[in-house]
């Protein structure tokens, strides 16, 4: 559940990213509150954010899921993005990476999210399809020296991961 693990508070809230009333369903579901459809490409900006901010008012935790890969949008410029919907609401990013048969390469991954936005707040990572304990220790190490270079060189390190981890 969206909310597993609260208890006591004032409940979750949950929204979607994409243009249809499925995944606003399934949040609503998984969080056990109304979801939101929080589509930039069919609401103006404003009202997205009064969308969200009339669901998360409510909620201990709103999660938004967004739609296809982070950057991708209508165009080559990621118009209506998870990452534009992402710095509109600013909200933190949990990069969700499929690791299936690899290793130092998610760190390239991750590390190409952090540099085509670095104003974005990515603030964790889920490594899905993990194989072994051998390849998650790879995955990590290589994620968590490739970001501590980039943060070492980087004026500006509060955008970028701080080591939070999930595998699922």
């Amino acid at each position: 559940r969206v909310g597993a693990g609260g208890g006591g508070g004032r409940g979750r809230g949950g929204g979607g990213g994409g243009a249809d009333y499925v995944d606003g369903a399934w949040l609503a579901e998984a969080a056990g509150a109304p979801g939101r459809n929080l589509a930039l490409c069919l609401m103006a900006a404003e009202t997205v954010r009064s969308s969200f901010a009339a669901g998360a008012q409510r909620a201990d935790v709103a999660v938004i899921e967004g739609n296809r890969g982070l950057f991708d949008g209508l165009d080559a410029a990621g118009s209506h993005s998870t990452a534009r919907l992402a710095r509109l609401l600013g909200a933190p990013v949990v990069l969700l990476v499929d690791a299936s048969k690899v290793t130092r390469t998610t760190a390239a991954l991750v590390l190409g999210c952090q540099a085509l936005d670095p104003d974005l707040a990515l603030a964790g990572v889920v490594l899905n399809r993990v194989a072994t304990a051998r390849q998650e220790a790879v995955i990590r190490e290589a994620i968590t020296s490739a970001t501590a270079e980039v943060n070492a060189r980087s004026a500006n390190t509060n955008h970028y991961l701080q080591g939070n981890w999930c595998c699922a």
